[in-house]
């Protein structure tokens, strides 16, 4: 888990003192959220990080404008670190994803969260949780999930800065992590089943 979040938070504060920084066609099309916006995680394009819709991310953390995507330099079409960016020095997402060593990677994160008394995720998104740290400040709400990709055993791992007032944080990252894992079927063209 340590070396996973100080990638990204590195990624974020080299992208703070003009790092990669990768600006789409960002939030100003997107309605502000209401304080308090309750209603459901839903999919809806356009997506941050290819995974996470951008209605989605607003509702959820009640930021939809000055937001921007950076991507580690080291990306490829097999594994990604990827985030969203605003005038907080840790934007308010960060996903990482690979292709393969799912098992090893959510093995590793179930010990070192433990204590945190994460939650299982549905048995329909294979072996993973989510989990508000008290111990990672800058990005304490997580989810990680690994499941197949075909033959492969991918990993999707979510990160949020916060969650609005009233929002259950755990149902989101659920919803989240359920969209996420259906954008990266389709984006890696593989069978979730095997």
């Amino acid at each position: 888990m340590v070396a996973t979040v100080l990638a990204f938070v590195t990624m974020m504060s080299a992208c703070a003192s003009g790092g990669h920084e990768k600006r789409p066609s960002a939030s100003p099309s997107l309605p502000s959220p209401a304080r308090g916006d309750l209603r459901p995680v839903t999919d809806s394009v356009p997506y941050w990080c290819d995974l996470v819709p951008r209605r989605a991310l607003a509702r959820v953390v009640g930021v939809s404008s000055g937001l921007s995507e950076i991507r580690d330099a080291e990306a490829s079409k097999d594994s990604s670190l990827c985030g969203v960016k605003d005038g907080e020095r840790y934007g308010p997402l960060g996903v990482q994803w690979d292709i393969e060593g799912g098992q090893n990677e959510i093995g590793e994160w179930a010990k070192e969260i433990a204590p945190d008394h994460p939650v299982r995720l549905p048995v329909e998104l294979g072996s993973g949780f989510t989990v508000y740290t008290h111990r990672e400040t800058r990005l304490p709400y997580f989810a990680a999930s690994t499941f197949r990709c075909g033959s492969r055993d991918a990993w999707i791992e979510i990160f949020l800065r916060g969650v609005s007032p009233g929002r259950n944080a755990t149902k989101d990252l659920v919803g989240l992590m359920r969209i996420a894992q259906k954008r990266f079927v389709k984006v890696h063209r593989c069978r979730p089943d095997g």
